[in-house]
Formats: C-alpha cells, sequence, structure tokens
C-alpha cells in the first residue's frame, strides 16, 4: 500500500499544528489519513485524527496529545453505525469502553484503569438480553460472574480468582432448576460434584482433584435409580459396573 503525505498550515499563527494527509494511492485521490502534528515536531501528532478505509469511509476518530491517545476514541463499521468507543488518558485506555453491534445495540460495557481491565463487565446478546456480567481487579476476572441464555434466564454462576475459576460453581436449566452444583480449584474441579436432571433427580455424583475424578462415581436414571458406578484412581478409570 502506496501512503503518501502532504502537509499544510491550519493558520499563520505562530507554532500552529500542521496537518497532515496521506493516500493509499500515488495520484492522491483516496485519503487513508488526515491528522495533526506539532509544527516544531512533524512526527509528533497532536490534535485529530481521522483514518478511513480504501472505499473512503470512516474507520476511526481520535484524539492526540504529544503522540498519546486522549478523549475518546470511536470506531465504526463499513455502514456507517459505530462499533466501538473508549475512553483514554495519556495513551491507555482510562474508564469505560462500549462495543456495538451494527444494529446499534450495546454488545459489551466494560471499564480500564491505566491500560488493564479494572471494574464491573457486563456483555449481551444483540436481543438485548444479558449474556455476562462480573468484575475485573488488576486486570483480572474476580468475584462472582453470571452467564445467561439469550432469552434472559440465568445458565452458570461460579466464582473468579486472578482470572481463574476459584470458588462455588452452580449452573440451571431454563425453567431455573439447577443442573450442576460444584466448585473449582485453580480452573479444575475440585471436591464433590452432582449433576440433575430437570426433574431434580440426581444424574451424577464424583468427588474430584485437579480436575479428574476421584473414588466412586455414580450415575443415576432419571427416575433416581442408581444404574452404573465407576472407580477412579490417580485420574484413570480402575473399575466399573452396571446395576
Amino acid at each position: 500500500m502506496l501512503l503518501l503525505a502532504v502537509t499544510a498550515f491550519f493558520s499563520c499563527a505562530k507554532k500552529e499544528n500542521q496537518q497532515v494527509i496521506t493516500y493509499y494511492d500515488q495520484d492522491q485521490k483516496t485519503i487513508h489519513e488526515i491528522y495533526s502534528v506539532k509544527a516544531d515536531s512533524p512526527l509528533v501528532k497532536d490534535g485529530a485524527y481521522l483514518l478511513y478505509g480504501e472505499d473512503g469511509r470512516l474507520i476511526e476518530r481520535r484524539k492526540y496529545r504529544s503522540n498519546k491517545i486522549v478523549d475518546t476514541l470511536y470506531k465504526y463499521y463499513p455502514s456507517g453505525k459505530m462499533s466501538e468507543m473508549g475512553v483514554f488518558a495519556d495513551g491507555l485506555q482510562n474508564g469505560e469502553r462500549k462495543v456495538f453491534f451494527e444494529s446499534g445495540q450495546t454488545m459489551i460495557i466494560e471499564h480500564y484503569k491505566s491500560g488493564e481491565f479494572e471494574g464491573p463487565y457486563n456483555s449481551y446478546f444483540e436481543n438485548g438480553s444479558r449474556k455476562e456480567e462480573g468484575q475485573y481487579a488488576n486486570n483480572a476476572m474476580d468475584g462472582l460472574w453470571k452467564y445467561y441464555y439469550d432469552s434472559g434466564e440465568l445458565k452458570e454462576e461460579v466464582y473468579f480468582k486472578d482470572n481463574n475459576e476459584n470458588g462455588p460453581y452452580k449452573s440451571y436449566y431454563k425453567s431455573g432448576k439447577i443442573k450442576d452444583v460444584g466448585s473449582y480449584e485453580n480452573a479444575a474441579k475440585s471436591g464433590n460434584w452432582k449433576t440433575f436432571y430437570e426433574n431434580g433427580n440426581l444424574m451424577e455424583e464424583a468427588d474430584f482433584i485437579s480436575g479428574k475424578p476421584d473414588g466412586t462415581v455414580k450415575y443415576y436414571d432419571e427416575e433416581g435409580k442408581l444404574t452404573k458406578t465407576e472407580t477412579w484412581k490417580d485420574g484413570e478409570m480402575v473399575g466399573g459396573k452396571k446395576i
């Protein structure tokens, strides 16, 4: 891609910023970028910045101060609809960032502090229903996170620490009935886990160590009758029987 640049003074004022225009083509018909630089430092962006696609449509709009992005950055779909907006300070994301479906519905709302994730996180299905909700601390998923079906019902609840599943876990059928109950330790299943049929009867029960079954795993039919057992040791199945 050939990029050509030309500059022009905004005014004759002393040390006024200069405008730079780059092009995709040698004939300078298809604009690639329009931005401002300091008059006495032509490599230092300072002021508005516009980025265009080869089709001439605006892709991105941002603002610089001494070569660092500040204020709000905007991104656009080829249709012209906004795809993203995020707040920057001193070159780093610092505040709220929103991502949008092309329909205009919000897809993600997240927060940053000095370029890292910090604070509440929410995502949505295109129909407007919640998809995920949780929070970040020190750039890592932390505390209770919830996940939803696209029809709005709660699907899963799990605790995080240092970006890994750590703590109690529950999953649900759309009806609201409990499907799974257990816990995680460093993203691996740990302790007792139970899975239920939607009618409330136990489907499966097992104990886990470091994500692997340990001891006897029990399986039940939908009426609650024990149908099969397996015996696990050191992460391997060493026996089993049907009942």
